[in-house]
């Protein structure tokens, strides 16, 4: 009777390990990321998720997918649709999110020992100035000076609670070329916006924005990251950590330099 026992029992642990498996490879992971390009980072307008070339954080975490064994479904919308997209549940992540303690009300951040984990972020980017030639604001590193407006920024952005910190009054508007119209009238001081994303629209529009420059020194430099809707967490921890530890292991691949450099 016991070679029977212990048969059924390797058999059970065996069959119990292969329901096990499909259970992550059937999981859906809903990403919601922004429809404003971020180049080389994200790219293409609007609503559609490129076939070709979406960009090298799509692809990233596209990669990191296939390691853990998880299947992605995107939504492109605006930046500050995102946030309340997975704060209210209606996707499981969002990227690219900058840290701020009013998103661990409904996300998780990378972590480790308490502590955020920069290490497990997608990538990292500066923020950075613009203002009309001449205007004659000026940013040291520390403070601001001779700005008599409010500075511009893309809703949603972190950023803007930074400036507030700085003592300079916001207004938000919902895409770049608002933001660069509002600067061009003289509504806005200076527009504070990623640099990838600031600097790729005026390559784009420079007859239109010839008067627009960057200031010498970025506002900030900041890292930027994965962030899973609290639920989502709670029901797959182990999950959710894998993805992350995957979004830092796949960077050191050489899959993922070659992937790279397609980008350059």
């Amino acid at each position: 009777m016991h070679g029977p026992v212990r048969w059924l029992r390797r058999a059970l642990a065996v069959l119990a390990l292969a329901l096990a498996v499909p259970a992550a490879a059937d999981t859906v992971l809903r990403v919601a990321y922004p429809e404003t390009e971020n180049p080389p980072r994200i790219l293409g307008h609007g609503a559609a998720v490129p076939d070709d070339k979406p960009g090298i954080s799509v692809e990233l975490l596209r990669l990191a997918a296939d390691k853990v064994g998880v299947r992605l479904e995107f939504t492109r919308v605006p930046w500050k649709r995102c946030l309340y997209l997975l704060e209210n549940g209606y996707v499981d992540a969002t990227f690219h999110a900058s840290y701020t303690e009013e998103r661990t009300r409904y996300a998780v951040y990378p972590t480790r020992a308490g502590r955020l984990d920069t290490g497990r972020a997608i990538y990292r980017n500066r923020y950075a100035i613009y203002a009309p030639k001449g205007a004659g604001i000026g940013w040291d590193g520390q403070t601001l000076s001779n700005v008599g407006k409010p500075l511009g920024t893309l809703a949603g952005n972190a950023v803007a609670d930074d400036l507030k910190r700085l003592g300079a009054a916001v207004e938000e508007a919902p895409g770049v070329r608002s933001n660069m119209d509002k600067l061009k009238s003289g509504r806005i001081a200076a527009y504070v916006e990623i640099e990838g994303i600031g600097d790729e629209f005026l390559a784009e529009h420079r007859a239109e924005f010839v008067e627009i420059e960057k200031l010498p020194l970025p506002l900030q430099d900041k890292h930027y990251f994965l962030i899973v809707a609290k639920p989502f967490y709670q029901r797959h921890p182990e999950l959710a950590e894998a993805f992350f530890d995957a979004i830092r292991d796949v960077q050191a691949t050489p899959a993922y330099r070659r992937m790279v450099t397609t980008y350059r």
